[in-house]
């Protein structure tokens, strides 16, 4: 939505307007959903039956209606076909393991009769899929989590029998275990990991809709019941913020009109649900993120697909409307990138849009070369315990994890060769699994005496914003090491930087751009006479 610029002639009116234009729009500021390159597949993308999952920065959309399987880069807006699974795989689960995503169960034709226990891996270095193990029991509408790099399988349905049964899978020797099942058999349930615990919430078991919440210790292989949620409720949504979970929408019923708005909050220390404000609009089969410790509602359906997006602040327990998506979308898929909201097809669809939630999200990485170093710093991100430090020479990965179990906002990265240019993402570890990767951040090591930095007499420095905007001057090379200095002094003389512009001024008679130091992503220079090496 764009603010209309007004002119007039009195301050008075000045001021009306000003007051008018900030009661008229909650979210005026807010950027716009963009359109997106489309995948090359329609009939797949249908209901929930396919799935997605983030590896070095690109999403992977994997099965539904068939067996296919596709790539989206986000820094070239291109989608690329990839070898498909050995099998047609809908309601099943997938889970990413040391950059591997797992295929696993589900129906291989719709009719609940023809259910898979089969599991597939697919390697995104070799672009290959590899039979592994299978689970001891098909299933499909079920849930999985990954805990010490191990995937758990819980619940779900078989011949539209509810299943309780739990298994864990071992990558490291590909092997299937059965645990102890849950006390409720389960399907179209959610789980959700706190302290290395999974929670299992809602669902159904063989015709009715639940309220009960269970949790499994996998030290011990023990389920405990614990407190019911306020309302049945299956087609649900859940977050963890704080070690708490956040219970959304879905529906207490089978009909349109048990859609529901209604919110509500779990926490593990005193095992109570407390009901918290609703959404503006009830939906089921919608998607849901986290970012900034904020929940992100997005589509769905009630009477009839869903454009509309709102947003939860858990400080306030407010609910506020945004921009809604191009596209009313039911049973889609969402991904986080870079602190980018990506809205993936839907029933019949295959379109794709994309939100930019805030100028500066979640981790934005700052990268600094130094002298056979590059020092990394980043915002800490809500909930995480530890953060991974992955590195590439190409933009846009794939990348290669240097550092481990960083705990801090900080990391020197010391195995680096002066000259060459090196492009770093961050994931953090939220609830023992791996989150999204960061903002990418670009930086050149360079010799402390000076011999591979810039030296020509002129040279174009490209300024990357957090927003993703450029900012290009052509520059002296006096004004490329100010700006170098100021720079890697990590603006501790001033929070900002002032560039003059000393071309196309017009009738002005200076322009100065102002750079604010929190605000750069990354910038490159692009000398003019070359470097000496």
């Amino acid at each position: 939505m764009k603010k209309k610029i007004l002119k007039i002639a009195t301050v008075i009116c000045l001021l009306i307007s000003i007051l008018f234009l900030g009661q008229a729009s909650a979210f005026a500021d807010e950027p716009a959903w963009t359109t997106l390159a489309s995948m090359s597949e329609v009939h797949i993308r249908n209901s929930q039956k396919f799935q997605t999952e983030v590896v070095n920065g690109k999403i992977y959309v994997v099965g539904g209606m068939n067996n296919s399987v596709e790539v989206y880069n986000s820094i070239t807006d291109t989608w690329t076909t990839l070898p498909s699974m050995s099998t047609t795989r809908m309601n099943f689960q997938t889970e990413v393991i040391d950059g591997k995503i797992y295929a696993i169960g589900g129906m291989r034709k719709w009719g609940y009769t023809d259910i898979s226990s089969s599991v597939e891996v697919y390697d995104p270095n070799t672009n290959t899929w590899t039979m592994s193990a299978s689970m001891s029991t098909p299933r499909y509408w079920f849930q999985t989590e990954v805990i010490d790099g191990k995937i758990y399988a819980i619940g779900g349905c078989n011949n539209s029998v509810a299943l309780s049964s739990v298994e864990v899978y071992d990558p490291v020797i590909n092997t299937w275990t059965t645990l102890t099942s849950m006390p409720t058999p389960r399907y179209r349930l959610q789980t959700e990991v706190i302290d290395g615990k999974i929670y299992a919430i809602g669902g159904m078991d063989k015709s009715s809709i639940l309220s009960t919440t269970e949790v499994y210790d996998p030290i011990t292989d023990t389920w405990t019941t614990l407190a019911s949620m306020t309302i049945t409720r299956v087609e649900h949504e859940t977050e963890v913020i704080d070690g708490k979970i956040y219970t959304i929408g879905g529906m207490n019923g089978p009909k349109s009109g048990n859609v529901l708005s209604k919110t509500e909050v779990y926490d593990p220390i005193t095992d109570t649900w407390i009901r918290l404000n609703s959404m503006s609009m009830a939906r089921d089969y919608f998607g849901t993120e986290v970012i900034n410790g904020k929940i992100y509602a997005i589509g769905g359906q009630n009477s009839s697909s869903l454009s509309a997006v709102e947003v939860y602040d858990p400080n306030t327990d407010v609910w506020e409307a945004l921009e809604s998506m191009s596209t009313p979308r039911t049973g889609l898929q969402t991904e986080v990138i870079n602190g980018k909201i990506y809205a993936i097809g839907g029933r019949a669809l295959s379109s794709m849009e994309v939100y930019t939630v805030t100028a500066g999200s979640e981790n934005q990485l700052k990268a600094t070369g130094g002298d056979s170093r590059v020092d990394l710093t980043w915002n800490a991100v809500t909930g995480a315990t530890d953060y991974i430090v992955k590195r590439s020479t190409t933009a846009g990965g794939p990348y290669v994890t240097v550092a481990v179990g960083i705990t801090g906002t900080a990391y020197t990265d010391t195995s680096v060769i002066n000259g060459t240019t090196y492009y770093y993402a961050v994931t953090s570890i939220i609830n023992g699994s791996e989150d999204w990767n960061s903002n990418e951040a670009s930086a050149v090591p360079y010799s402390a005496g000076g011999s591979n930095q810039p030296t020509g007499d002129k040279a174009l420095l490209i300024i990357t914003m957090v927003t993703g905007e450029r900012k290009e001057y052509d520059l002296s090379m006096d004004k490329i090491h100010d700006f170098i200095a100021w720079y890697n002094s990590k603006a501790s003389s001033n929070p900002t930087y002032v560039i003059e512009k000393n071309y196309n001024r017009g009738s002005f008679t200076s322009r100065k751009d102002y750079i604010v130091y929190d605000q750069i992503s990354n910038f490159e220079i692009n000398e003019y006479s070359g470097m000496v090496p």
